[in-house]
């Protein structure tokens, strides 16, 4: 591809970062949004209103869906109801009832808001990858960013966020933030595959597996503990920090957190080890599979604050767990991994 087409912008403008190839379109499906109201296409597939309409920014969703001939006001009406009581948002209630795609809910979202829309066929996204350590901010507000500057920060979201939201996506990446919309499906195939693993990097400390029970309780911007605990388990430790398994309300608390850097106090012991102190969430993803009855999501979490005893009583823990790894290595032939 040209590189004069890769280098191209996402509004058209030379103070906005260059958009990458998968974003050709953004350019004129945002010409095509914002001249919606004076020459709207007719081709109710693509989710466009007829010529009679009138202009759809603004609007309530359901208006919408019904302006671009994807719904009956009927079905609008009887799908409100339906995720007030499911307490589901209302245009991902249509997708999962399969009335309409994540593409045209995406459609319809950039005709309310204004917002230009990017598509990503492919989950490989360069500058989401190098922002793997804000990838929980990711997953909370649904979001991955996809072109920068030294001065700029593409995001593209599944929804329009508030200004306050706006807000604290600029303080997390720590640069101002151009919003755009992407389907809702593309964006979860990019977080997940984050999740897995994405560009590698090379580990400071080596883990160990160990397999131990842990408390878990969210903590506030000024490290004070918030809502109830949760039980948890730990499944490997190194130097750094742990690798623990969490139920699916701790994720959905971290989610309403309304600070970027979400972080849990955590206790754990082997009498007479004890350790307790704070962590940053760096990581989170969700398994695969799960019975009812295990935990849902795994926490990638990075020492913050130990206590000198505490600190003391982890090392030895460390110990313990590089002790039986060796010893497994020798009898097995097979041990921890960088």
């Amino acid at each position: 591809m040209p590189r004069e087409n890769h280098e191209r912008d996402v509004r058209g403008t030379t103070d906005v970062p260059p958009a990458p190839p998968s974003a050709r379109k953004t350019l004129s499906l945002r010409k095509a949004f914002e001249d919606f109201d004076t020459a709207p296409p007719t081709t109710a597939e693509r989710g466009v209103p007829a010529t009679s309409a009138p202009p759809l920014r603004g609007r309530r969703l359901g208006e919408i869906l019904v302006g671009m001939g994807l719904l009956a006001p009927e079905q609008v009406q009887a799908g409100a109801e339906e995720a007030r009581l499911a307490k589901e948002q209302l245009g991902r209630h249509f997708v999962r009832q399969g009335l309409i795609t994540p593409q045209q809910l995406c459609g319809a979202l950039s005709l309310q808001s204004g917002l230009p829309v990017v598509e990503f066929p492919d989950a490989n996204v360069p500058v989401a990858a190098k922002y793997a350590n804000l990838l929980s901010t990711m997953e909370r507000f649904e979001l991955i960013p996809f072109s920068e500057t030294d001065e700029v920060v593409c995001v593209a979201a599944k929804r329009p966020p508030a200004p306050t939201r706006t807000a604290e996506i600029q303080r997390a990446f720590g640069k101002s933030v151009r919003v755009c919309l992407a389907p809702d499906d593309q964006i979860a195939a990019v977080l997940t595959a984050l999740w897995r693993g994405g560009p590698t990097q090379k580990r400071r400390h080596r883990r160990y597996s160990m397999t131990m029970p842990v408390w878990l309780q969210l903590c506030g911007e000024r490290a004070e503990t918030i809502g109830p605990r949760h039980g948890g388990q730990i499944l490997d430790i190194s130097l750094g920090g742990l690798k623990v398994e969490a139920p699916e309300m701790m994720m959905t608390q971290i989610k309403a957190l309304r600070h970027s850097e979400p972080q849990v106090w955590v206790r754990f012991s082997t009498p007479p080890l004890d350790v307790q102190g704070t962590c940053i969430v760096r990581h989170a993803r969700k398994k695969d599979s799960t019975k009812p009855w295990e935990n849902v999501y795994i926490l990638g979490l990075e020492i913050k604050t130990l206590g000198p005893t505490e600190r003391e009583n982890y090392k030895r823990l460390h110990e313990r767990a590089e002790i039986a790894s060796q010893r497994l290595e020798v009898e097995f032939g097979h041990g921890s991994h960088d």
